[in-house]
């Protein structure tokens, strides 16, 4: 009996990291030094795609809530619409990383 428990707990322990590498394995990675010149995010698809030199890299899967659709309401209501400004590195505390411009079409 002690048997069919250990081999059990190995069994799962095996599952649970096989899928753990699955779910967080990149499998087709942008290559390093690649220069990414736009981010689109499809809100209604729930996709991200990352762009060089207007050529599509790669696309990944996002979540963003449950009603990310429609036009901004309320402030809070984490339905915006704008244009981010992605820096590598933050240079200084008064610069951020990534900053929100509103588009003119909200």
């Amino acid at each position: 009996m002690i048997r069919i428990g250990t081999a059990l707990v190995v069994a799962a322990f095996v599952l649970f990291f096989s899928l753990h590498f699955y779910a967080h394995h990149v499998w087709n990675a942008v290559p390093t030094g690649t220069t990414i010149d736009r981010i689109v995010v499809e809100k209604s698809a729930r996709r991200l795609s990352i762009f060089a030199n207007g050529r599509k890299l790669k696309t990944y899967r996002v979540a963003l809530g449950p009603n990310p659709i429609g036009p901004k309401r309320e402030e809070g209501d984490m339905n915006s619409r704008c244009t981010f400004l992605i820096r590598p590195m933050r240079t200084t505390p008064e610069l951020p990383s990534a900053a929100c411009r509103p588009d003119s079409t909200s």
